[in-house]
C-alpha cells in the first residue's frame, strides 16, 4: 500500500530520530530506484525543476517499490498542485511559501476526503484505481503527510497556530 513507507516515516520522527533524505530534480525514476536503498526519505521536487507529471509518478513507483517513504514538494498551495500528485500516489506533500493560517488549513482540508476534508476521490493510483473504496479513504485521511514551508515573513506573525494545525 501507498501508506507504508510514510507511516514508518511519520514514527521515526516521532521519537525524535534523524532521518536522511535526497531531493530528487532528476528526472529517470532509476534515480529514486537508486537512492531508495541507501535514505529514509526521497523529496520529489516539483517547485525548483521542470519535473513532468509522468516523470513523478515513475519516482513514486520506484520508490514505493522499495517501501520509501516519499513527499513531493508543490510548487504552491492552489488544489489544482495538489489533487493530481496525491491523486498519483503520492503520501506525502510539502507546500512552499505559504503564508497564513487559512492557507494551511485550506492545504489540509484539500488532502483529507470528507467529511473531514474537502479532497475529490479519483479512482487512481492511489485508491488501486477506485477498488479501494471506504477502505481507502479513511487510511489516507488518517495517513497522508502534510507539510507546509515558512518562508513568508507574513507566516512567521502566525507560526504558533499554524504548528497547532492537526
Amino acid at each position: 500500500m501507498i501508506f507504508e513507507g510514510i507511516d514508518i516515516f511519520r514514527r521515526r520522527l516521532a521519537v525524535g530520530e534523524v532521518l536522511l533524505g535526497s531531493g530528487i530534480g532528476l528526472i529517470d525514476p532509476q534515480v529514486s530506484e537508486a537512492l531508495a536503498e541507501s535514505v529514509d526519505f526521497l523529496w520529489i521536487d516539483l517547485e525548483h525543476t521542470p519535473m513532468s507529471p509522468e516523470a513523478m509518478r515513475g519516482h513514486l513507483m520506484a520508490a514505493r517499490g522499495r517501501r520509501r517513504a516519499i513527499v513531493v514538494r508543490l510548487p504552491g498551495s492552489d488544489t489544482a498542485f495538489l489533487k493530481p500528485v496525491l491523486d498519483a500516489g503520492a503520501p506525502g506533500i510539502v507546500v512552499p511559501q505559504v503564508s497564513s493560517v487559512e492557507e494551511v488549513q485550506g492545504v489540509i482540508d484539500d488532502c483529507r476526503y470528507p467529511p473531514v476534508g474537502r479532497r475529490g476521490f479519483g479512482p487512481l493510483v492511489a485508491s488501486d484505481y477506485g477498488r479501494m473504496g471506504e477502505e481507502y479513504v479513511e487510511r489516507a485521511n488518517r495517513s497522508v503527510f502534510v507539510s507546509v514551508m515558512i518562508e513568508c515573513v507574513e507566516a512567521v506573525e502566525f507560526i504558533d497556530e499554524i504548528v497547532a494545525l492537526p
